[in-house]
């Protein structure tokens, strides 16, 4: 299995909603734990399986306009 999902809302910190925030903490946090949580049966019945997560390089700067999704 393999997670790679995101959600990204640009624009200044003082603009982002909260709602706006939540979401991409569902989309990156929950995303992919209920992603696992649905292929970990069908792995354990085959005695086989990996699990990769790819994360998003652009989490990792910091742009003014991004700081929901930087953190």
């Amino acid at each position: 299995m393999v997670a790679n999902a995101g959600l990204e809302h640009l624009g200044p910190v003082d603009t982002l909603t909260d709602e706006e925030l939540e979401e991409m903490v569902r989309v990156h946090l929950y995303g992919p734990f209920h992603l696992v949580q649905a292929a970990l049966p069908v792995m354990r019945s085959q005695s086989a399986g990996t699990l990769v997560y790819v994360p998003s390089p652009m989490a990792r700067l910091g742009f003014a306009w991004s700081t929901g999704y930087c953190h």
